[in-house]
């Protein structure tokens, strides 16, 4: 006995899955569509497929053109794949004010999209109401490394924000310093500066010259980078560089260095742990520009977060 329609349905919307932008180009004129049905298959030799209802238009659009390319989306680009998905009709090219570019196929791909493949159709399986293509990758790229935009529930989405089990907090500052072996022993780092360093790091609208700067000391061969905050930010302003720096940094140690600013430092920490950060630089008094040790040391044990216990009888800067 089948399963009906509409269970099914329901079923697969629990599935969380990437989404994509396949396009296609027919006698120079470029045609495109959302899709999420997007998985990979070998790679030796590289293949990857994408599955198309045979009632859409750019299913025999890729089956006559014999190629097409696929443009990952990023978080930000939700509007880019309801465009392709024909959810604003009141767009009639859905190509026009977007950065394309191209590569072997000719095909268009998001010149800013987090990844891109470039495919030439190599087998065309039925798959009940669609047509499962098989395509070999001619080239790819990661232009933009970034948190990746998700379908679930037929709703647009980003990635959980789950709190870490455990974060790292280094403490600088005079008193740091001179009691550095009673600090480190209870399980903290003290150190005077962060090195390197990025400097006014969540600065509103600064965001791709600060991931630039990443880009460029992660390149250069550094393990840990700290972002530091001059000017006051907002929440917001920190999720928004971090979101992204935390994908970019992957197996490098991304540190913060937030200020106190009467409690709102610390919704920013609450902000950093959430987007993937581990270290935290502080001072004991809170003093010189940077979030106080024990706030946030309060704050982890708030929120079930492990982290070191500041030792008895600690003296203020």
């Amino acid at each position: 006995m089948s399963v009906d329609s509409i269970t099914f349905r329901s079923v697969l919307a629990q599935w969380p899955s990437g989404v994509g932008v396949v396009t296609t180009v027919i006698d120079g004129r470029p045609h495109g569509m959302t899709a999420s049905s997007f998985s990979s298959v070998s790679l030796n030799p590289p293949l990857v497929s994408v599955c198309l209802g045979i009632h859409l238009p750019s299913h025999a659009l890729v089956k006559r053109a014999g190629v097409f390319a696929i443009s990952f989306l990023g978080k930000g680009q939700a509007g880019i794949g309801q465009r392709f998905a024909g959810m604003h009709p009141e767009v009639t090219d859905r190509f026009a004010g977007l950065d394309w570019a191209h590569a072997e196929t000719g095909c268009p791909f998001l010149a800013n999209a987090t990844a891109w493949l470039d495919c030439r159709v190599v087998h065309a399986y039925p798959g009940g109401d669609h047509t499962i293509f098989v395509g070999e990758v001619l080239a790819a790229s990661t232009p933009r490394i970034g948190a990746p935009l998700l379908f679930h529930s037929s709703a647009w989405s980003q990635l959980a924000d789950p709190l870490p089990e455990r974060i790292d907090i280094a403490i600088g500052g005079r008193l740091s310093l001179l009691r550095a072996n009673t600090l480190a022993a209870a399980g903290f780092t003290v150190r005077a500066t962060p090195d390197p360093m990025i400097s006014d790091a969540f600065r509103a609208g600064g965001e791709e010259a600060i991931l630039a700067e990443l880009d460029q000391l992660l390149c250069a061969g550094h393990t840990t980078v700290t972002l530091v905050e001059e000017a006051d930010a907002t929440p917001v302003q920190v999720r928004a560089v971090l979101a992204d720096a935390t994908v970019r940094a992957r197996r490098a140690a991304l540190r913060v260095r937030l200020r106190p600013q009467g409690g709102l430092g610390l919704v920013n920490a609450m902000v950093a742990m959430k987007s993937g950060v581990t270290g935290f630089d502080t001072t004991l008094s809170g003093r010189s520009g940077a979030l106080r040790t024990r706030d946030l040391v309060f704050l982890a044990r708030q929120l079930g977060v492990s982290c070191p216990r500041l030792p008895a009888n600690k003296p203020e800067e």
